[in-house]
């Protein structure tokens, strides 16, 4: 088996931030492959009466691709694109898992593809997305603690 670690998180990122009680909560583990996390989904994500709202999942989906992009090379990526496909829907309660990978870079461009998976492995939802690094002279204008 494939020894995990967990990877930092920001402060007040809705998507991992420790400090927000608003946010998801994501807490991102990498094997050096894929960039995981689980997402326990409260009511507070609801769309329709007992699905998870699918900005919710898209948001999960692009904190994970960021995180299997930027682990890769240590440096905060931004998102430019990503598109989503949903299968299936998530009901509230369920925990599901979202799992990302990077697929390649062409020019200043990286790719990846992530998904929500349900414990049985079923694929609730599937993305592809594009990020670019985030410069560092904007870093410490948008990244806590840089």
């Amino acid at each position: 088996m494939t020894e995990r670690r967990a990877l930092d998180t920001t402060r007040g990122c809705f998507g991992c931030g420790r400090e927000n009680a608003a946010g998801l909560g994501l807490k991102p583990e990498t094997d050096g492959v894929c960039v995981s996390a689980r997402l326990v989904v409260s009511p507070a994500h609801r769309g329709f009466r007992g699905i998870a709202h699918g900005g919710i999942l898209m948001t999960a989906l692009d904190e994970m691709l960021a995180y299997a992009i930027g682990s890769k090379l240590v440096a905060p990526m931004v998102t430019i694109a990503v598109e989503v496909t949903f299968h299936a829907p998530v009901r509230v309660g369920d925990e599901v898992e979202v799992v990302a990978w990077s697929t390649g870079r062409r020019g200043k461009h990286h790719f990846g593809r992530a998904e929500v998976r349900a414990r049985d492995g079923t694929v609730h939802a599937a993305a592809r997305g594009r990020f670019v690094v985030l410069p560092e002279k904007a870093r410490a204008r948008f990244v806590e603690g840089a």
